[in-house]
């Protein structure tokens, strides 16, 4: 049973989050709660809103654009169970713009278990969430940002110009060394060698190779797949999943370490595996 105060993880997203014109700011009447990462029963999922004072439904959203109103039994709004696989809660729901979240609480608890219990649950105080709206530059400075936005005039010429450009730049930093344990990697300005840069520079150069003919940029294609295969692990209980090249936690007193294919594989990556 996780039992959430609504406080902690309900908050206002930006209106172009929910399909509406992505010029002048727009007030909405959208509220969002998602809390991530946490362990869901295991059994049937279900999720229940309590609200702050009994009232007779809400309307429910599960993508924050096409809603349902669902009824309330007192001041309790049951929703359809959700895989416990996803280790995520996220639903939107309708609130008057300026009123206060007329939801109290969420809980996600089993489909057996009987909600009495549920809402004695402990308050999960892990961490409380933060979309860093108040700090985010862009939308304080929206009025500035959407003219120059819709003022620019970018093409296909520009478009031919950036990609020369970062082709150039894999070209440069592909390791052709043949006594090299790194190649056909992509040496990065982070002074590491990543699978996801060999894997973007294979399709690049695949890509050239397509239109240019020039079987070179075939062969360098090859290496850097052939080097982005060495990053699968193939045995144990990460078979299919790639590892990732950084180690440690980014910041704080974690020191930060760029691991080489020489070593070990580490634990995957969902970024490097998808």
């Amino acid at each position: 049973m996780l039992r959430f105060r609504a406080e902690d993880f309900v908050a206002r997203l930006p209106w172009f989050y929910h399909g509406l014109d992505f010029g002048p700011p727009q007030e909405h009447d959208i509220l969002s709660f998602e809390v991530n990462g946490v362990p869901l029963p295991p059994e049937l999922c279900v999720v229940t809103l309590i609200l702050g004072e009994p009232g007779d439904g809400l309307e429910v959203s599960r993508d924050g654009s096409r809603f349902e109103f669902i009824p309330a039994h007192r001041d309790m709004v049951p929703l359809p169970p959700i895989p416990s696989s996803r280790c995520r809660v996220s639903l939107f729901f309708r609130a008057a713009a300026g009123r206060p979240s007329p939801v109290a609480e969420v809980l996600a608890h089993s489909f057996w278990t009987k909600l009495p219990d549920a809402r004695k649950a402990p308050v999960f105080a892990e961490y409380r969430r933060d979309i860093g709206v108040t700090e985010s530059e862009a939308l304080r400075r929206w009025d500035e940002l959407w003219p120059m936005l819709g003022s620019v005039e970018f093409g296909a010429s520009e478009l031919d110009a950036m990609f020369a450009s970062l082709l150039g730049w894999c070209e440069r930093r592909q390791v052709m060394d043949e006594s090299d344990s790194h190649l056909g990697a992509i040496y990065s300005e982070e002074d590491k060698y990543d699978f996801r840069d060999a894997a973007a520079a294979a399709v690049v150069f695949t890509q050239v190779w397509g239109d240019s003919g020039d079987g070179r940029w075939r062969e360098r294609a090859l290496l850097a797949r052939r080097y982005v295969y060495r990053g699968q692990h193939e045995q144990g209980e990460r078979r299919g999943g790639w590892a990732h090249m950084v180690s440690g936690k980014w910041g704080g007193d974690h020191q930060v370490d760029f691991r080489r294919i020489s070593q070990p594989l580490r634990p995957v990556d969902g970024v490097d595996t998808a």
